[in-house]
């Protein structure tokens, strides 16, 4: 038995006792780097979309949060730094605050 069939061997029990997700481990192999002859990780991902699942996964997993602008208009997803953002960039933020002032002043005039 190879060294390298140990290391997947103990990588397979490690993310089964730390439920990493099967799509995770399926694609973890190492190789050998020919440089100073040490084995690195390596990520293999048959398709564009497995690959952005598993950037996705990695986010998730060291707690970043991801969520939705909370503009009207806009659909974007977006990486919030701190707790409270709720807004993709600064330019959602005014137009949604120019739209909530829109509404409100046509709110005053009508009534």
């Amino acid at each position: 038995m190879n060294i390298l069939t140990v290391l997947r061997m103990y990588l397979s029990t490690f993310f089964v006792q730390n439920y990493i997700p099967l799509f995770v481990q399926k694609y973890i192999d190492f190789y050998t780097s020919s440089q100073n002859s040490t084995f690195e990780p390596a990520w293999h991902c048959p398709s564009l979309l497995h690959a952005c699942y598993l950037g996705l996964w990695f986010d998730l997993a060291e707690g970043r949060i991801i969520r939705r602008c909370a503009h009207n208009y806009c659909e974007r997803l977006f990486y919030a730094d701190k707790p409270n953002k709720r807004f993709c960039s600064e330019e959602c933020r005014n137009k949604a605050n120019r739209l909530t002032h829109y509404y409100r002043q046509k709110e005053k005039a009508s009534s």
